[in-house]
């Protein structure tokens, strides 16, 4: 009986200190205390006792994990500045933690077109979301100290190259965050004595070894418009003979390429030397009823005839109020007459 329970008192007490393991995500600092308790029973008699409390206390592990939040491509056009990318920057260790932050916006791994400049880092702190310029800049280091399991949004902003670009070019920008304990350049599991948060003597590096980045993408929105000129002549004997009084009709194929829009697209026309302007023959993609019938004065459809100039606003026409690649190719088409001062039979 006794060697019996001798045993028994060995498989509780087993039992017991398995019970009291902590799981991962426990803070640094915390202290976990065990203690083994044991029963047996002597005859008619029972017993009751404790070992002594083993107790240890939780180091900081060191982690931190980047993740960039837009949903699609930031789109840009040449010339622009402060184009945001943003991220998010959480402390996925179990204690208190400083981060210093770096931007990368060269970046030559063959999957972007161009760098943007690099300008500032700044910090979401007023509360609104989204950048704005009362944020607060990052000119570091270790000025980003997050509480374990804690978010700061983070935003990039770039200059964009105002000349070289193409529509769909792509330039890609990289956040980084290291821990100021373990610097820029660490490896899970290396060891920091006497460098723990919260209470804990130590740290150690984890499984992101205590940095981590993430990229993304500007993309350029751009438009180019093209215009083909072309004509056609009408004699008046059922020919083409360009001869005085001809009616000569011009054509102005204007088609818009990208994905940008253009605006303030104004298109003009200067009446050739020996012509004489057709009143009244403003038209767009062969006029009313499909299309549309301008009037000669300056007013709001977008067309007029002035001191020898056709000109065509295309904001102010209906239908092109931003000119891009959905309307495709429309025709705007005015009329002279060849100069005629031969004697009248």
């Amino acid at each position: 009986m006794k060697r019996l329970a001798i045993a028994a008192m060995a498989i509780f007490a087993v039992i017991t200190l398995t019970t009291g393991a902590w799981a991962v995500g426990t803070g640094a600092g915390a202290t976990i205390s065990n203690t083994a308790s044991v029963s047996w029973d002597v005859g008619p008699g029972s017993f009751t006792g404790n070992s002594n409390t083993d107790t240890i206390t939780v180091d900081e592990l060191i982690n931190v994990d980047v993740v960039q939040t837009d949903a699609n491509n930031i789109p840009v056009e040449m010339g622009d500045t402060l184009a945001v990318t943003t991220y998010t920057v959480t402390n996925i260790g179990n204690g208190t933690e400083q981060f210093n932050l770096t931007a990368l916006s060269a970046i030559t791994d063959g999957d972007d077109d161009f760098n943007p400049s690099h300008r500032f880092i700044y910090l979401e702190t007023n509360g609104s979301a989204g950048y704005q310029a009362t944020d607060t800049q990052y000119t570091g280091p270790a000025q980003v100290e997050l509480d374990a399991d804690e978010v700061m949004t983070v935003y990039l902003l770039n200059d964009i190259p105002s000349t070289g670009l193409s529509d769909g070019d792509l330039g890609k920008v990289r956040l980084t965050a290291y821990s100021d304990t373990t610097g820029a350049v660490a490896s899970a599991g290396d060891h920091y004595a006497g460098q723990g948060s919260n209470g804990a003597a130590d740290a150690v590096a984890g499984v992101t070894a205590g940095r981590d980045n993430d990229e993304w993408f500007y993309e350029v929105v751009a438009v180019q418009i093209a215009v083909v000129k072309a004509s056609s002549v009408d004699d008046g004997y059922g020919g083409s003979a360009a001869i005085p009084g001809a009616v000569i009709t011009y054509s102005l194929a204007v088609t818009a390429t990208g994905s940008g829009d253009a605006t303030n697209v104004v298109l003009e026309d200067s009446i050739p030397a020996g012509t004489e302007y057709v009143t009244g023959s403003l038209q767009l993609d062969g006029g009313a009823p499909a299309g549309t019938d301008f009037t000669d004065a300056s007013d709001s459809d977008g067309a007029d005839y002035d001191s020898g100039v056709v000109t065509f606003t295309l904001n102010d026409i209906t239908d092109l109020d931003t000119y891009n690649t959905a309307d495709g190719t429309h025709t705007f088409t005015f009329q002279v007459t060849i100069i005629d001062t031969g004697v009248t039979p």
